[in-house]
């Protein structure tokens, strides 16, 4: 359990929020673990947004209004860090172990914060944390794609230590201040990441306030990615990435490349040094030579809550899935989905949770191949597991490809039968999954990025 001494202040700032800002005061107002202090500042707002704010205060002491004078022909972002930061002057001198950020449109869980900082406890090197929001559109909830190591400014919390090394803030003028702060954590030596687990609301989505529509936005995103110094080819493969991944599917995309273009065609100066352009294009290009995969020193070591991870468990008939069976405690209490090659084992797996067959295939029959990749895709994006674990064979390593490419985590146990070289399908998932297990010391010698923490069987 979290201790009960836990100092946190929160800082808000808020702009016209008059719609949803009682929403998210009441929120804080039923968390679990209360904060010490709660300074909103209101950054000029012409709404009802000060009378709301100062009903509250006048009931809660640990709840302060500020009002700051919006500057004329400042940008919406430059001017929310701003305030942000106003808040701030506020409250560091104050006593606190946290510091929380808290857009005005957001709806939290009861034990957002609690859970937070349970996740802080277990990692002294986690500086910057956070969990993801979903956008509420038409009453229905949105996913909205988030980079693991990225927090959204709307949700951030940072360590004392951490916020105080990075001097805060960076105001750019495209957005984007939240992800320099993370970087500059990164720098310092800290770690960030946000939690998929702890899903809060976003009561006023992209596209529906000061931003304007989402094709600008988009565009916006890619001067935002300019200004930030991003790598051209680590711009190109996120965008495209992005074109089948994020509203609106392809135009986003492209409209992303064009704003991050437009960018280098203003050469605007950047708001960030020349050692963090340097840091930023190193972390870029080590994620691309890696697919993506971040380095085992860079990960957070907190356990995810069992009862919000889906787990995709692959394997095909016969020893493969026989050593996956011998780990079956491990996921105990997760949601599980099974994928095999045959029906023989459909009837004892549908009791532990969905089955699905994908069918068998090798190398030496392509129309095979094509129809269990098919049926594979079809599993993956039905289900979006959060996690796929397998131990082959080349239905496991197409499902792990499937996976990631949705963001799912990859755990691969490659079989004890294969003693003096990775599988051909383990030596092509290697270079994208997250752990890859063998159960031959010899073979964690020779092999990078290759564990060994025993055997199965």
């Amino acid at each position: 359990m979290l201790e009960n001494n836990i100092k946190y202040i929160i800082i808000t700032p808020a702009y016209n929020e008059a719609d949803y800002i009682e929403q998210t005061i009441e929120g804080v107002l039923a968390q679990s673990v209360l904060p010490y202090k709660w300074v909103i500042v209101d950054d000029g707002s012409t709404d009802d947004t000060a009378k709301i704010i100062q009903q509250y205060a006048e009931k809660h002491k640990w709840i302060r209004y500020i009002y700051r004078t919006r500057e004329s022909g400042q940008s919406y972002y430059r001017s929310n860090v701003y305030a942000i930061m106003a808040g701030y002057e506020q409250v560091k001198k104050t006593d606190y172990d946290f510091l929380a950020i808290l857009d005005a449109d957001i709806s939290l869980p009861k034990d957002y914060y609690e859970r937070i900082f349970d996740r802080f406890s277990r990692d002294e090197k986690l500086g910057v944390a956070s969990g993801v929001y979903q956008d509420l559109v038409n009453g229905r909830l949105r996913k909205v794609l988030n980079d693991r190591r990225s927090t959204p400014k709307a949700i951030q919390i940072f360590r004392k230590e951490c916020f105080e090394q990075i001097g805060g803030y960076v105001p750019l003028k495209y957005g984007g201040e939240d992800t320099c702060s993370c970087i500059m954590a990164r720098m310092k030596g800290w770690k960030s990441w946000s939690f998929p687990e702890l899903t809060v609301v976003h009561n006023k989505p992209v596209g529906t306030g000061h931003a304007g529509n989402m094709l600008k936005i988009r565009f916006r995103h890619g001067l935002n990615e300019y200004g930030l110094a991003t790598h051209p080819l680590f711009m190109i493969v996120k965008s495209l990435r992005r074109c089948i991944k994020e509203r609106p599917f392809i135009s986003g995309g492209l409209a992303r490349i064009a704003g991050f273009l437009y960018g280098y065609c203003l050469r605007e100066k950047r708001s960030i040094p020349d050692d963090m352009v340097r840091f930023i294009r190193k972390e870029q290009m080590r994620r691309l030579l890696n697919l993506n995969r971040i380095p085992k020193e860079n990960r957070e070591n907190t356990v995810m809550n069992a009862k919000t991870i889906k787990i995709c468990l692959a394997a095909s008939s016969g020893g493969h899935l026989s050593q996956l069976l011998r780990l079956a405690d491990t996921w105990k209490g997760y949601e599980v989905v099974y994928v095999t090659t045959t029906d023989v084992m459909q009837n004892k797996f549908s009791k532990y949770g969905k089955v699905y067959i994908v069918g068998e295939c090798n190398r030496q029959h392509p129309l095979m191949l094509m129809a269990v990749l098919l049926k594979s895709a079809k599993v993956i994006v039905t289900e979006k597991p959060d996690v796929v674990i397998s131990t082959g064979a080349a239905a496991g390593c197409m499902l792990c490809f499937l996976g990631k490419l949705l963001g799912a985590k990859v755990i691969w146990i490659d079989s004890i039968t294969n003693v003096e070289r990775i599988s051909l399908s383990g030596r092509m998932v290697r270079y994208i999954a997250d752990l890859f297990l063998v159960q031959w010391s010899e073979l964690a010698e020779r092999y990078k990025n290759v564990e060994y923490v025993g055997a199965i069987i």
